[in-house]
């Protein structure tokens, strides 16, 4: 009896297996691109090499196998344009480990729903995935992977946390959180906005191009706006509650004299009701530590002048989002939380009319917290 019952439990855990799929029989997508040409959508898949994965997690290099490569499918729609990578798959492809979706610019100009409902739909799919934007080449970024041979899995598409952490420009955004600013009333919603710097990472006889965040797209009601990309949207880090580190220069006379490390702003907006007019103020308090010191100058030079900086790095950025008619701080947004009814009342078809006279008071209180070991002396 008791040999009867370890035989049938072998038996029954053996054939207990029999449908699962085998780890290397299926194809793993780390990355989805979509864009839109010529009336088509055009799907591109970044599939993972899993055998590089252990090796560029430990940190190592070596060998010639790929880090992962790129499949491209056409279509009238984002699903057909989907199987059509199908096709020429010689194995199932898991969707379970996409990581992020990046859109064209072409793109997220077409009905921003029609491109993500796959996406939301489909089990295998997280709502978590992380969301870019970018005008380059699909095939381009897609095929562009992190430096010294690490995984696809370590770069910007798969893990954008750590270099924001570092230097916070520009805030990564998952998709579900995407989602859900769309929908909300009066509220613009942004995704990072990708491109290929070519010249930056090189090991003295060639370049390496590396993806970085240069910029944000704005959406207001599920309709695009449009991209601000770098000096034009460098103001957008001060209204981020997700900011960590973001260093700014101090002049004296004409030339730089200090480098301050602001970190965690924390940012108000105050809507001010006057008849059927609006206007808002906004209030940013930011404490900050000397990094470098190239001159002396006082404490309270450093931080009037870094108030200076940030107050008018905050107006240029919301000027430029007026030129593509974006409420870029979410003015109308703090409007409709604050007095809905009026709200109502003074947009049109759920958007806010914005000046520049719009925006009255910016207030920037600065507290430098520590100057380093050399206190506010520069190394002599």
């Amino acid at each position: 009896m008791k040999k009867f019952l370890i035989l049938f439990l072998t038996v029954f855990l053996l054939t207990s297996c029999i449908n699962a799929k085998q780890l290397e029989r299926m194809y793993y997508i780390h990355v989805i691109g979509i864009d839109y040409v010529d009336g088509l959508y055009v799907a591109y898949a970044q599939l993972l090499n899993f055998a590089t994965i252990a090796r560029g997690e430990a940190g190592g290099g070596g060998g010639e196998q790929h880090e992962a490569i790129v499949g491209k499918g056409v279509g009238e729609t984002v699903d057909t344009a989907v199987h059509n990578l199908y096709h020429s798959t010689a194995q199932r492809i898991f969707w379970g480990h996409l990581a992020a979706v990046v859109l064209s610019d072409a793109a997220i100009e077409q009905e921003i729903a029609e491109s993500l409902d796959l996406l939301l739909r489909y089990h295998e799919i997280r709502y978590t995935l992380w969301l870019f934007t970018t005008n380059e080449p699909l095939e381009d970024l897609l095929a562009t992977f992190p430096v010294l041979e690490a995984s696809p899995v370590l770069g910007t598409l798969g893990n954008p946390t750590d270099s924001y952490a570092q230097s916070s420009f520009i805030p990564p955004i998952r998709m579900h959180r995407f989602i859900s600013d769309l929908n909300e009333p009066g509220k613009t919603a942004f995704a990072p906005h990708l491109t290929i710097d070519k010249e930056q990472w090189f090991d003295g006889k060639e370049l390496f191009p590396a993806i970085h965040m240069d910029g944000v797209s704005l959406l207001t009601n599920k309709k695009y706006k449009g991209t601000l990309t770098d000096l034009d949207v460098v103001g957008f880090r001060w209204l981020q509650d997700t900011t960590e580190r973001a260093p700014i220069v101090i002049n004296h006379k004409g030339e730089p004299a200090s480098v301050v490390m602001m970190e965690n702003p924390d940012a108000q907006i105050t809507p001010i009701v006057e008849g059927s007019s609006v206007q808002f103020d906004i209030e940013v308090e930011v404490k900050g530590n000397v990094i470098q010191m190239m001159d002396s100058v006082s404490l309270e030079l450093i931080e009037e002048q870094a108030q200076q900086v940030i107050e008018n790095e905050i107006r240029k950025t919301f000027e430029k989002g007026l030129e593509i008619y974006a409420d870029i701080y979410r003015l109308s947004y703090a409007f409709y939380q604050n007095n809905p009814e009026v709200w109502r009342k003074l947009t049109e078809n759920e958007e806010l009319p914005l000046t520049k006279e719009s925006l009255k008071d910016i207030t920037v209180k600065v507290k430098i917290h520590n100057a380093g070991k050399n206190k506010l002396r520069p190394l002599q």
